[in-house]
């Protein structure tokens, strides 16, 4: 039976989450005072942990740092007014495992729990080929991964910066939570900014911060990533993306560890550790003047090449059962199993969207699927054909042979084609078309400049 924590200072809610709890055989033992609820935390083991927003003596985003420090693994679900969703968000930036908008359904709420209990099982329990430590999700036991869990080793024991490089899907992120998680600063915050999805006028006050005033809209003083992820970690995904005025500012921040928060004059000191991310080769980035060569090395004192999915094919059966199981308890049903010549079809893939396509094929075959195993014409259904994925390349270009092209003319074909694919099945719109295709809005937006591709007549 699970332990449930509710923190509330509205008493009748706390009776209304507690009753339908415990309807649903979890053991619920509920606080109306945050301070109380810290006390139950030290003394006592927690599944989950659900928190209001907006409570006296302390807030629930203090709360929620608190019970961080004292148990980084137990998911905290936020409650939050309608008026304060944006709250919400900036709690799940510092760790929060989701947040319900008030008033919510019971059963969305059974959801959450059943989401967030499974979260802490992954949390708890190492996945198979890891080397003993928390390893949330990065699995493997091809030689490629292999050779990667020591240097890992040797990065989690540093506090140095990290740079992770691979392909989009390879799994970058996951990679920089078990740095986090694995380190002397598991303990603290991991906090994640997408660089290529953050409007560029926006990432300098989000990243530092603003005083009320400083530029229009800034109707309040607001803390930075930096000052959230003090004594933690801040993970810039697509790090690519930052520009080069950016740029500037974050050397001297990982130089001096001091940040300034826009408007204000004073400079505050930080203690951070920062995990950078990119599906691009930040060298050539370098050479083409769109990256600082000085914050290039500055971040890549340690440096991850994550091996795309190709390239470790033995990790394809553990992962896809991963998968399976992960998705058929999320959707209630029983446990599948593989239909016949399902692991050979998946296997001999290419994945060119590497684990996140993977992972996206099995979840909706999954949906699809209607005995107890799941088949071929599951996977097919779900958009998976056996043929394409063999060859690696849209029926567009299977009829290419590279060899009557340079690398780079193929390749760069083979992206516009990938491109045009999927702004057409998402009618033009390029947010859309960015997020099948794995990458960021703006990175979307760099290669269409750069391809030639014209949208503005299809929009």
């Amino acid at each position: 039976m699970a332990n449930i924590l509710v923190v509330d200072d509205d008493t009748n809610i706390l009776e209304v989450i507690r009753t339908r709890l415990e309807a649903n055989d979890y053991y619920v033992e509920i606080q109306s005072d945050p301070r109380d609820a810290l006390e139950c935390v030290k003394e006592k083991e927690f599944d989950v942990i659900v928190s209001d927003i907006r409570m006296p003596h302390m807030d629930g985003m203090e709360f929620l740092q608190r019970v961080q420090r004292l148990r980084w693994d137990v998911p905290v679900i936020m409650l939050t007014a309608y008026g304060t969703i944006q709250s919400a968000v900036d709690a799940m930036k510092l760790g929060a495992f989701h947040y319900l908008t008030k008033p919510f359904e019971g059963k969305h709420l059974l959801t959450e729990i059943e989401d967030a209990l499974a979260e802490r099982g992954r949390r708890q329990e190492p996945a198979a080929g890891q080397i003993g430590k928390y390893f949330p999700g990065v699995y493997g036991v091809s030689p490629n991964m292999k050779a990667l869990y020591p240097l890992l080793e040797r990065i989690i024991e540093s506090d140095s910066t990290v740079l992770i490089q691979g392909e989009s899907g390879t799994g970058k992120e996951l990679v920089a939570q078990m740095i986090h998680y694995n380190g002397r600063r598991r303990d603290r915050r991991f906090v994640v900014m997408d660089c290529g999805a953050t409007p560029g006028s926006l990432i300098e006050s989000e990243l530092f911060g603003h005083t009320k005033g400083s530029f229009t809209n800034a109707t309040e003083t607001r803390m930075g990533l930096f000052e959230m992820a003090h004594e933690g970690t801040l993970f810039l995904d697509e790090i690519s993306s930052l520009p080069l005025d950016l740029q500037t500012r974050l050397l001297r921040v990982l130089q001096s560890g001091q940040i300034k928060r826009v408007g204000d004059s004073v400079m505050k000191k930080v203690d951070v550790r920062v995990v950078g991310a990119t599906n691009l080769d930040l060298k050539e980035q370098v050479q083409k003047g769109e990256f600082r060569l000085d914050l290039y090395y500055r971040l890549a004192v340690l440096k991850i090449d994550l091996p795309p999915l190709r390239e470790r094919k033995e990790d394809i059966p553990l992962l896809a059962d991963y998968f399976l199981q992960t998705f058929a308890h999320k959707m209630r049903k029983d446990p599948l199993t593989w239909g016949e010549g399902v692991i050979e079809a998946l296997t001999e893939s290419d994945w060119i969207g590497n684990v996140r396509e993977l992972k996206n094929i099995i979840e909706a075959a999954v949906v699809l699927s209607q005995g107890g195993s799941l088949t071929l014409e599951d996977l097919e259904w779900a958009g998976f054909s056996q043929e394409e994925a063999h060859q690696g390349l849209l029926p567009g270009l299977s009829g290419l042979k590279p060899a009557q092209l340079s690398l780079p003319e193929y390749l760069e074909r083979q992206e516009r084609e990938l491109i045009l694919t999927a702004l057409q099945e998402n009618n033009w719109v390029q947010k859309d078309a960015a997020e099948q295709l794995g990458i960021s809005p703006r990175v979307l937006c760099y290669k269409l400049k750069k391809l030639k591709i014209e949208t503005s007549t299809n929009a």
